[in-house]
């Protein structure tokens, strides 16, 4: 029972974390290893990663509530364990495996909710580490673009992106013999959840030189493909029905009504750092290939957004590439940019991404937790 409960004290609290996360990420820079991180960067002390790993984890993980937590809690609560583990090939069900597992052992959804947080928010996080420059500012979007608070709506989609984090290096990497290893990743995050398949077509995709036509082609043709999506949502529907969504196209889905699109700000928002890093070209060869990449990354990104403002479901196609939009964006704020305009770009992006962060909704706003501060209050 939540006494004088303040439904935002949460929301602050996580502001909070997140202000602490950022003043280490800047102290630590300051310190660095010896060692680059992936892109070339002094990577700062670890003790920024550890703190913020600290700091996020155990904030999702004792929740009870938060997104649609309390349907999967109330799934737990509902099974009834009868100690067979047959494990069939297919998407999904690598985590009906994991679920049947901790119930038969601990039958305590306390662990499903913190291990499933584990899986998917410290690859998050050890990625933005890794690949970020500087830290202190990805993990601040880590939170303002809601990668945070939406990553406790949606379990097994997250976890599959914290699984396909662990794929970036070879995402990255210039041999061709890495796909055979990213499409192992790929597949252990199609176990968790059937839409991660969709990081097979994109490595391809995005492993080109940045700036190619069809790069801008992919961007337009999803603008087409949403204005024109009334037309072709009978064949969609059908198609639909023949795949293991078929639910969507029977309940009314995108066509009740009841259902909206995403916000067109988003749309925006996922545009910027490419708009940037475009007019900043000369700058952007400072990462190689892996600069490629990540343009394209956000290319496709945009698209998912585009699509999205037909229906927002099409939004969690973006859960996949949300990380390095957060790694392009805190790349040229600091980096794209004269020595002298970067305090002010930095500032502009800090202030810019709070703003954006209080017009669009969360799933943090309906966070509850009976064991992290239960009767929590802030004036």
């Amino acid at each position: 029972m939540y006494v004088n409960y303040d439904p935002n004290a949460f929301l602050k609290l996580a502001w909070f974390f997140t202000f602490i996360c950022f003043v280490i990420g800047m102290f630590c820079r300051k310190y660095p290893l010896r060692k680059l991180g992936g892109i070339g960067q002094p990577l700062p002390n670890p003790l920024c990663f550890i703190i913020s790993v600290l700091a996020y984890v155990p904030f999702a993980g004792l929740r009870t509530n938060s997104g649609d937590t309390v349907y999967y809690i109330h799934d737990f609560e509902l099974a009834k364990p009868d100690g067979k583990f047959d494990f069939v090939l297919g998407g999904g069900n690598l985590y009906s495996i994991f679920f049947e597992l901790i119930k038969e052992t601990v039958d305590d959804y306390h662990w499903l909710i913190f291990i499933t947080s584990v899986i998917s928010f410290v690859p998050v996080l050890w990625l933005l580490y890794k690949y970020s420059h500087p830290f202190e500012l990805s993990v601040f979007l880590f939170m303002a673009t809601g990668y945070f608070g939406m990553g406790m709506n949606g379990i097994r989609q997250y976890c599959a992106a914290g699984i396909l984090m662990l794929g970036t290096r070879f995402l990255f990497s210039p041999k061709k013999s890495s796909f055979l290893k990213y499409a192992v990743i790929v597949l252990v995050a199609w176990l968790f959840h059937k839409s991660a398949i969709i990081m097979i077509p994109i490595f391809f995709f995005v492993r080109r030189k940045a700036w190619k036509p069809s790069s801008f082609m992919l961007i337009f043709l999803s603008a087409v493909a949403l204005s024109i999506f009334d037309m072709i949502l009978p064949s969609f529907l059908s198609v639909l029905e023949e795949t293991s969504y078929g639910h969507y196209s029977q309940d009314g889905w995108f066509t009740s009504g009841n259902e909206s699109g995403s916000s067109f700000l988003r749309v925006v928002v996922a545009f910027v750092p490419i708009a940037i890093a475009y007019f900043s070209r000369a700058r952007m060869r400072a990462l190689g290939h892996i600069g490629d990449i990540l343009v394209n990354l956000c290319c496709v990104h945009v698209a998912f957004y585009i699509i999205s403002m037909y229906n927002w479901i099409f939004a969690r196609f973006a859960i996949y590439t949300s990380a390095y939009f957060i790694i392009l964006m805190s790349w040229v704020t600091y980096n794209a940019v004269s020595k002298k305009d970067r305090t002010l770009y930095y500032v502009l992006c800090l202030a810019a991404f709070y703003y954006y962060s209080t017009q669009l909704a969360y799933a943090l706003v309906d966070y509850r937790s009976d064991i992290f501060f239960p009767n929590l209050k802030f004036s």
